[in-house]
């Protein structure tokens, strides 16, 4: 990891496995299943934090309905938590779209 936005990219793999195992074992073993949710918690968060910062986006791929599900959950979470730390924009107001920079 050279730059703090080469962290998401380090990260996704890892978020990829961790979603799959608790999709796996997670029923299984209620306990690792709820310690698997935290670690993807703190890892969507270090992500939309990173993502913030730098602002990127990224596309993480994963199989399986359960994976998916247990994304766009992780997704939900993460948009409410940063709609909840930024300020509601003033109705009419216009955002001009940023061109994204070479690193």
């Amino acid at each position: 990891v050279r730059e703090f936005g080469d962290i998401a990219k380090v990260l996704a793999p890892a978020m990829n496995i961790v979603l799959q195992v608790q999709a796996e074992v997670g029923g299984l073993v209620p306990e690792v299943g709820a310690g698997l949710s935290r670690i993807d918690d703190m890892l969507a968060s270090l992500m939309v934090e990173a993502g913030g910062i730098t602002g990127e986006t990224l596309t993480v791929q994963v199989q399986g309905e359960e994976a998916q599900k247990i994304l766009r959950e992780a997704s939900e979470v993460a948009a409410q938590r940063v709609k909840s730390s930024w300020p509601e924009l003033p109705e009419g107001l216009s955002v001009p779209e940023l061109e994204p920079t070479n690193r």
